[in-house]
């Protein structure tokens, strides 16, 4: 059984999300790219230290996940 705290609990599965950007729903991405620029932004921001290197390092991520989306469905973990 899955089990999803409240505060992760998303409208859309992520499985759902992928595949609607696979049929390019450009919606989707949007809504994919919501959920998750805070946390790598966080992550980014580790790293640089900088806020405006810590944008540009989530923008390439997300350029890169876009990218490579067809290998995140149907198996890979996301997150």
């Amino acid at each position: 059984s899955m089990s999803l705290d409240a505060s992760s609990a998303q409208p859309d599965a992520i499985d759902t999300l992928i595949q609607r950007c696979l049929a390019g729903d450009q919606a989707a991405w949007e809504q994919i790219v919501r959920q998750h620029w805070r946390k790598v932004f966080n992550i980014a921001y580790k790293f640089t230290g900088r806020h405006d290197l810590a944008e540009d390092l989530t923008q390439d991520v997300f350029v890169k996940i876009f990218k490579s989306l067809d290998t995140f469905y149907p198996r890979a973990n996301f997150q």
